[in-house]
């Protein structure tokens, strides 16, 4: 369930700031802030780190040789015409 609710951003010297409120609070000492257009998207660093960290691991599954010497002749590569 997609839930909005509308705040006042303040400003302090040369500091913008908004409150979040209690249903939207998270346990975090430290966020992440990423601006896509004009949306701000703010992610607790625990949670990005353990996402960074978790894709670390996948990629050390792969051989340290995996696609070294690029696409096997062998496969024919398809594509559409313009």
């Amino acid at each position: 369930m997609l839930t909005v609710q509308k705040v006042n951003v303040s400003e302090d010297t040369m500091t913008r700031y908004v409150n979040i409120p209690q249903e939207f609070d998270f346990n975090a000492e430290e966020v992440f802030v990423n601006k896509i257009g004009d949306v701000l998207m703010i992610t607790p660093v625990s949670r990005l780190a353990k996402t960074l960290e978790r894709g670390a691991e996948i990629l050390a599954l792969y051989a340290g040789d995996f696609m070294e010497g690029g696409l096997p002749e062998s496969i024919p590569v398809v594509r559409e015409e313009l």
